[in-house]
């Protein structure tokens, strides 16, 4: 055969297989986008909906429409949000799909002067005005029947949380009634007056924002049963509950009904002067028979103190002082990985309590907020009658870390098997007859829940008062609330959490979208430690010269008849602070340089790694057949 022929005739075939290969790709690629089809192949499962999820989508009674509203067409939007606004509309698209016809997804890009933009600004959606002027949209509006609720805009740093908030958005807009929220108080939350003898106080900040969203329904301290319709019960500073108070609290969570306590080693707005024995009030509140049924330690007459994240307070005689009683939560010491606390700043605490799993424990107990190494704790008296500094100088550091505030979830069982306890009066005509003695467990009488509950308990009571919480504040004549910290937004972000319904607590939270290389981090990481190291260091000569100068002026005054006087000597120390700071200030500048010379360098290695990793390796695959072929065929081609 001519050997001419044949290398054309190899080529054909070869032109011709290359050609079907394609050929066949791009019908593969076309017919997998027919088959409804989706595979998430994510560490984490980022693209998979939870279980409650697909239980609310399935759940659904009539069609729910979601609004998507993203500005795609601004090209100056942060590359974070662009990135991020890609993962919601892929993961809405999920709800889509999921729902089997249920939602509807609706895609809007709000320019200017638009009717998509008129929209988005009155279903209330969030304007972010951009350093061009621009206008950036970033949100959703979910519509069922005659409701709607908005997502005034997706926030990045809440991304672990994604599906929670948008099935829990679905929920609400499909819920039939408001949640009924029933408040057992023993402080004067409603306000008005505890006493003759005491001024008329207002109703505290946290019940307005409650009756905003919940029915609010305060309930009488003589209660025998928790009324049906109640869905969410909020226990506030129990104080000497009665057995079939207790016993009524037990059927309400054995009935599915979600419980918070709020319990308090020391509350200080506790107005009972009523309750005295020996000059010494009791301040103190728990639910013995509860706790310790559900295995639960709580020592109602030990308080908190921590001494690294004590408040600063202004005393009278003392000026401001660091008080280790007032615990101020801050950084780790906030459950990250919980919707109620992921987003929380600061949560301060006055004289709490804390909790622990005893050893019989068989439920979950997951801690919120939870106190440093550096904490201790001292009695309740003791808090009644020392000051910050006694106090600060008498509580000594253990080094455990104490739960203040944690979620128990679990199939509970009751703690009443044979019924309410009989009460003292009861017991008085039989003296030999125990408590825990009783005729048996009344009709209706519940053991178990039938499905997993949830539980939360918080070691103070005192953090949701205005004084600890929040500032009135009066604008163009209308009062308004300011809140001084986080507290009144974790009392409100745990109601709504556990108002919720089942399936919502079942979700999980999201895993991150996003991947950061470790090793830039570790980089970032070990330049932080060094820059903190070098501004401490900075901060201690700072305190240094300013006691050097203090001390020198007070001499001078004392000499110069109270007159004070910049003596060379003093303007010489200042000259050499000022040296040394700009000294140091240029260490900074060096290590922030060398900072990102290995980090650009990193990228530079990784960028080389992508780009050449992949070509390589198909060269040497082809490589090893193309040996392995000529290797069998003796040589020939």
């Amino acid at each position: 055969m001519n050997p001419r022929s044949s290398w054309i005739k190899k080529l054909l075939v070869s032109s011709t297989g290359a050609l079907l290969l394609l050929v066949s790709l791009v019908a593969l690629n076309y017919l997998a986008g027919l088959v409804p089809l989706r595979l998430d192949i994510t560490e984490e499962g980022l693209y998979t909906l939870s279980d409650g999820s697909k239980r609310i989508l399935s759940n659904l009674d009539g069609q729910v429409t979601i609004k998507y509203y993203y500005s795609e067409s601004l090209a100056n939007a942060p590359l974070q949000v662009k990135n991020y606004a890609r993962k919601v509309r892929e993961l809405l698209d999920e709800y889509e799909n999921a729902a089997g016809g249920d939602v509807t997804l609706e895609v809007y890009d709000p320019q200017p002067d638009t009717e998509e933009e008129e929209w988005a600004f009155k279903y209330g959606l969030q304007r972010i005005a951009l350093p061009d002027a621009s206008n950036l949209y970033f949100g959703m509006v979910v519509l069922s029947e005659q409701r709607e609720i908005a997502v005034p805009f997706f926030d990045p740093r809440r991304e672990k949380f994604l599906e929670y908030d948008i099935s829990e958005t679905i929920a609400r807009v499909t819920a039939k009634s408001q949640p009924a929220l029933g408040i057992l108080a023993f402080l004067n939350v409603s306000g008005g007056q505890a006493s003759p003898l005491q001024p008329r106080e207002p109703e505290w900040a946290f019940m307005g924002e409650l009756k905003k969203i919940y029915k609010v329904e305060l309930l009488l301290p003589n209660l025998t049963k928790i009324p049906e319709h109640i869905d969410l019960l909020m226990i506030i500073h129990p104080k000497f509950l009665p057995s079939n108070v207790t016993y009524a609290i037990d059927q309400f969570v054995m009935r599915g009904g979600r419980l918070m306590i709020f319990a308090d080693a020391n509350a200080r707005t506790d107005r009972q002067e009523l309750e005295k024995q020996q000059g010494i009030r009791f301040t103190y509140s728990s639910i013995p028979d509860l706790f310790e049924g559900w295995g639960l330690v709580f020592d109602k007459t030990k308080i908190v103190g921590d001494r690294r994240l004590a408040t600063r307070v202004n005393t009278q005689s003392q000026g401001i002082v660091d008080f280790p009683l007032w615990v101020s939560f801050r950084g780790d010491r906030i459950n990250r990985d919980s919707v109620i606390t992921s987003q929380l700043e600061e949560v301060t605490f006055m004289d709490g309590g804390f909790f622990e799993p005893a050893e019989d424990f068989r439920y979950t107990f997951t801690p919120l907020l939870t106190s440093s190494s550096d904490s201790g704790t001292i009695d309740n008296f003791m808090a009644q009658m020392a000051g910050p500094i006694d106090i600060s100088r008498t509580l000594e550091v253990d080094g455990k870390e104490r739960v203040m505030a944690a979620l128990i979830t679990g199939t509970f069982e009751t703690v009443f098997p044979n019924g309410p306890r009989k009460t003292q009066q009861e017991l008085a005509g039989d003296p030999g007859t125990a408590p825990e003695d009783a005729a048996g467990p009344p009709e209706g009488h519940l053991d178990r829940v039938e499905q997993e509950n949830s539980i939360m308990v918080v070691g103070d009571a005192d953090f949701m008062h205005d004084q600890f919480s929040v500032q009135r504040v009066s604008l163009f004549g209308r009062p308004i609330i300011q809140p001084i910290n986080d507290n009144l937004i974790f009392l409100l972000n745990a109601v709504e959490f556990m108002s919720g319904s089942r399936d919502l607590i079942d979700i999980r939270s999201r895993g991150t979208f996003s991947r950061p290389f470790t090793t830039v981090l570790d980089l970032q990481q070990a330049a932080q430690e060094k820059y903190q190291q070098q501004e401490k260091q900075l901060s201690d000569q700072l305190e240094q010269v300013r006691e050097r100068l203090s001390k020198l002026e007070t001499a001078q005054g004392e000499e110069g008849n109270q007159r004070v006087i910049l003596t060379p000597e003093i303007l010489a120390e200042v000259e050499q602070f000022r040296e040394e700071e700009r000294r140091t200030q240029k260490a900074l500048r060096e290590v922030r340089k060398v900072l990102w010379q290995d980090i650009e360098n990193l990228g530079r290695t990784l960028l080389a790694l992508n780009l050449l990793a992949v070509p390589l390796l198909v060269a040497i695959i082809g490589f090893a057949g193309y040996y392995r072929r000529v290797k069998r065929s003796g040589g020939r081609n």
